[in-house]
């Protein structure tokens, strides 16, 4: 069976595909959650990456785009949606190194497929990026429509997390 992309930015990249395009809640406009798409404006994230003290490196990322967001605790209830179908999926994001104390680099997501939690992941930053990085994989699903939910947040309650959403591939 063929693997798709469902980018960030661009979507559903399989021919004929009638799927929605990536859902960000709440959306750059309402909450000033998101940040906006990477690499392709003069407020986008990539004037903000070139701050980093360690910069994401544009030309790592699926098709030069990602989503960024910072959740703190208390904040509005954020996340992303993807609506596919197909029998597997994995997501990828991209991890962030270890930045000074004000930014924060710890990751930490729970996964919902189909209206049920089906996973958790978080990590501590390391050096250096780390690139195409699958957080979540999921096989064997009936080949019919799925909706899956990616919700950064602090896993204690205590803690911010920060997403960098790359891409998601499925069958």
């Amino acid at each position: 069976m063929p693997t798709y992309i469902f980018d960030d930015v661009f979507g559903d990249q399989r021919p004929g595909s009638k799927s929605p395009p990536v859902l960000y809640q709440p959306s750059t406009k309402e909450a000033n959650q998101w940040d906006a798409v990477g690499g392709t404006c003069s407020q986008c994230t990539l004037d903000v990456n070139r701050a980093l003290p360690l910069p994401l490196d544009p030309s790592m990322a699926k098709n030069g785009t990602w989503h960024t967001v910072t959740v703190d605790p208390g904040e509005p209830v954020t996340n992303l949606t993807v609506t596919f179908t197909g029998t597997a999926l994995t997501a990828y994001c991209m991890l962030p190194p270890l930045f000074q104390h004000d930014i924060t680099s710890y990751t930490n997501m729970t996964f919902e497929l189909d209206g049920a939690i089906v996973g958790h992941y978080h990590k501590e930053a390391t050096s250096n990026w780390t690139y195409n990085f699958p957080v979540f994989s999921k096989g064997e699903l009936e080949n019919r429509e799925h909706t899956f939910v990616i919700s950064p947040q602090g896993q204690d309650g205590a803690s911010a997390s920060y997403l960098v959403f790359d891409y998601i591939t499925y069958e």
